[in-house]
């Protein structure tokens, strides 16, 4: 029992430094699911996949550790399942490409932005619901 005493101390830290580990641990992102027609943009690939794009092009600007964020990517999964093949949703960790955040002026996260010919048609900032951006996307065609 003294023992576990003198241990007390040690044991508390190590669940700290356990738990702020996990807490603070790069998540897999959601759209890392195969098969998925959410895409990741990066700078890279915007100018081919978002800029030239026939379709309209919903993209979030947000972060792995943005809770609004994550709570909508769920929602957007679904969306890029329902518009496939009419228009293409994705997006861009602002963490890891911040000069396209820069670029549109990116404030808040999420952002949303709808392209149509390489220019912006519509913006909305924080959790947008579904209705709202499958209207956005077919005002866009």
């Amino acid at each position: 029992m003294r023992k576990l005493r003198q241990n007390v101390p040690l044991l508390v830290l190590v669940a700290g430094l356990l738990a702020l580990t996990a807490w603070r641990w790069p998540r897999k992102a959601e759209t890392d699911v195969p098969h998925s027609p959410l895409r990741n943009f990066s700078a890279q690939t915007w100018d081919a996949q978002v800029l030239a794009a026939k379709q309209p092009v919903l993209v979030e600007f947000g972060a792995t550790w943005c809770p609004v964020c994550r709570a909508e990517s769920p929602l957007l999964d679904s969306l890029a399942k329902a518009v496939s093949g009419t228009a293409v949703v994705g997006k861009v960790d602002i963490d890891h490409d911040g000069p396209l955040a820069q670029r549109y002026g990116i404030q808040a996260t999420p952002t949303l932005l709808v392209f149509k010919d390489g220019k912006v048609l519509k913006s909305f900032q924080g959790y947008t619901p579904d209705a709202t951006l499958r209207r956005a996307l077919q005002d866009a065609r």
